[in-house]
């Protein structure tokens, strides 16, 4: 009985969960559109990627959102006040779930 109990315990515990924004990170723009005019005037930090879903986990959709947020939360660790998504590859590697996604970071 313990088994079969514990069975459905262990399956729920390995569920993926959505990444959250750490404190003070909602302060960074995120902007997808990379003609915006935000971003003139603005110095560039540097280049950020994310990579995630390898191996089919969680599904496209899931894994740009996880790359948004973990983008979003190191902008704000190097400084920056914005963010903006110069690529999402998704589906890559001949992976159906698997998102590349790449940022530009300015401050």
């Amino acid at each position: 009985m313990r088994r079969i109990i514990l069975l459905p315990l262990l399956l729920v515990s390995s569920c993926a969960t959505t990444p959250r924004l750490q404190p003070g990170a909602e302060t960074v723009k995120l902007i997808t559109d990379t003609s915006s005019r935000e971003i003139a005037g603005h110095e560039m930090i540097g280049t950020l990627k994310c990579d995630k879903g390898k191996g089919g986990s969680g599904t496209t959709k899931f894994n740009l959102e996880a790359c948004h947020t973990e983008l979003v939360n190191r902008a704000y660790e190097v400084g920056a006040s914005m963010l903006v998504i110069d690529k999402a590859d998704l589906g890559a590697s001949n992976c159906t779930t698997r998102v590349i996604v790449t940022g530009t970071a300015y401050k």
